[in-house]
């Protein structure tokens, strides 16, 4: 397809060992290298073909190139692991639930922040306490609902989540670029915690975590310590610098708010 809407469907189905795909080089190779817009002799489309090849390549020629090319972005586009949205904080210095003010044309922070990566990830969750949104989503319910920390809120996840590493971040983070987390998820591969940090913070709940840390967690959860900087010293982690600091804004007050309504992007 050459809709860039569909551009997120054709990868998720690439990441999921699709078998045949048709696509377009304006499209999901807008990025890669010029593309010839010629035809076959027998009217075969060579949209994919670049002007590197033969005048007159044949089918299997053509074929080549897109497999090679359908193999850069599947390593590109690394997003076959599923995203859980942490959303069970107590909102205490906004002083009500933030993920459930409005933004945009959503009636929720929420759902702004599910529909927004729903378009990068094919498997999508929503870490909480209680179910308290009005849209269908798949939940992840708290181990307890007495200790609020995102230490239990990962406890929780990484016992739930059948894969091998999900990729984490809250929902007052709405401003994350698609960039940022492909590139989060492609340097996790030798990781058990991979997290972002700009150039005046780190972001430990924005990043990629793996289930071998859960017998720290649950160590850490046993002696009552719910820092994630201690989890983050006590496993195989890693940091990944970002200049744009922005896309890390959290909205903790009614300023913050403002600020990411002004700048929302989906």
């Amino acid at each position: 397809s050459n809709f860039k809407t569909r551009e997120n469907s054709i990868v998720n189905k690439l990441t999921n060992k699709a078998s045949i795909i048709w696509t377009f080089a304006d499209n999901i190779f807008e990025a890669g290298t010029d593309f010839s817009r010629q035809t076959t002799a027998t009217g075969h489309d060579k949209s994919l073909m670049p002007y590197s090849l033969s005048k007159n390549p044949t089918n299997d020629d053509i074929i080549s190139q897109n497999i090679i090319k359908l193999q850069e972005v599947t390593k590109m586009s690394n997003i076959n692991i599923p995203c859980v949205i942490l959303s069970g904080g107590k909102s205490s210095r906004m002083g009500k639930d933030k993920s459930l003010l409005p933004f945009g044309e959503f009636d929720t922070l929420i759902e702004y922040q599910y529909q927004k990566l729903s378009k990068i990830f094919q498997d999508i969750y929503i870490s909480t306490k209680t179910n308290k949104f009005d849209f269908e989503a798949n939940l992840i319910l708290d181990n307890t609902k007495i200790v609020s920390s995102p230490m239990v809120a990962l406890q929780s996840i990484l016992n739930k989540i059948k894969a091998k590493k999900v990729f984490v971040i809250t929902v007052d983070t709405p401003l994350i670029e698609k960039e940022t987390i492909l590139d989060l998820i492609k340097q996790s591969s030798n990781f058990d915690i991979t997290i972002a940090q700009d150039k005046s913070k780190t972001h430990n709940l924005c990043g990629v975590f793996s289930k071998n840390i859960l017998p720290t967690i649950d160590d850490l959860i046993t002696n009552d310590i719910h820092k994630i900087n201690s989890l983050i010293k006590k496993t195989n982690s890693t940091y990944i610098s970002f200049d744009n600091a922005k896309q890390f804004l959290n909205i903790n007050t009614s300023y913050d708010y403002e600020i990411a309504l002004s700048d929302k992007i989906i």
